[in-house]
């Protein structure tokens, strides 16, 4: 199962920087963060350019795989998944923001050393803005993470 487990992580780890990559090609960058008109939140531009789907979706896996698992939520932060995951808090697509939040939530929830990480990757001010959505209602789900 472990093997299992690991194999899958790594895919979805390809995918989110595989999608990473294609949005960043031909992209040019901004010297200023660029603010969504429609959130109201800063967005990079891999994070406002291309289809959040498979973003969304890997965010969702890791947040399936690593609910109540120990060893998979320090392999996700061992092998580097939480900065990918904090940059998806700056998507233009609040399903994409919505499940990057869920799975650092799932990732932090009894986890000092990936609290740490998380927060050492600038995360905080980032769940704040999204905490809030369009309509300005907080988001339960997204301080549970704070």
């Amino acid at each position: 199962m472990a093997t299992a487990c690991t194999a899958y992580i790594g895919s979805v780890y390809s995918m989110l920087h595989l999608q990473q990559a294609l949005s960043q090609q031909g992209t040019p960058t901004p010297a200023a963060p660029i603010v969504s008109p429609a959130a109201g939140t800063t967005a990079d531009p891999a994070a406002r350019s291309g289809s959040g789907g498979v973003a969304r979706r890997a965010a969702d896996a890791i947040t399936n795989l690593a609910h109540e698992n120990l060893e998979i939520k320090n392999m996700v932060r061992r092998e580097g998944g939480i900065a990918p995951l904090v940059r998806l808090l700056s998507s233009w697509d609040m399903k994409v923001q919505r499940a990057g939040a869920g799975a650092l939530r799932t990732l932090a929830f009894k986890n000092d050393d990936n609290k740490r990480q998380i927060v050492e990757a600038g995360a905080l001010p980032l769940l704040i803005q999204v905490s809030w959505g369009v309509d300005r209602v907080p988001r339960c789900c997204n301080v549970a993470c704070l």
